[in-house]
């Protein structure tokens, strides 16, 4: 009987993934302080869609997109970042670190 592995196959991490990170930043000519989102990571992820739903202040069922990556492990990566995923903007809910800081997998949400 054959053991499966916690990890994933390395052949499903196939789909480029951003992690980034909302930073302050100076303009060089103006001075001017903004706030951007800049990348930090460019990443190769298994992708998984999950569906996901919540209601809203009315009691109606609203139905938001959920999404799971798992990718190599990175350090510095926190809930307060998200990825960006075929154009499309994800918030980073829960991070679990698979083994000993091999892999990250991330529960996401679709942002509007």
């Amino acid at each position: 009987m054959a053991i499966k592995s916690p990890y994933p196959n390395i052949g499903e991490l196939n789909r480029p993934i951003h992690i980034q990170s909302f930073t302050n930043s100076k303009s060089s000519k103006s001075g001017a302080e903004t706030k951007a989102w800049v990348t930090l990571y460019t990443l190769n992820a298994k992708v998984e869609y999950a569906g996901g739903s919540e209601p809203d202040q009315g009691g109606s069922i609203l139905t938001k997109q959920n999404a799971k990556f798992t990718a190599r492990w990175a350090s510095g990566i926190d809930e307060s970042m998200r990825i960006v995923f075929n154009n499309q903007n994800y918030d980073i809910k829960v991070i679990e670190v698979i083994g000993r800081n091999r892999f990250l997998k991330f529960n996401t949400q679709l942002t509007k």
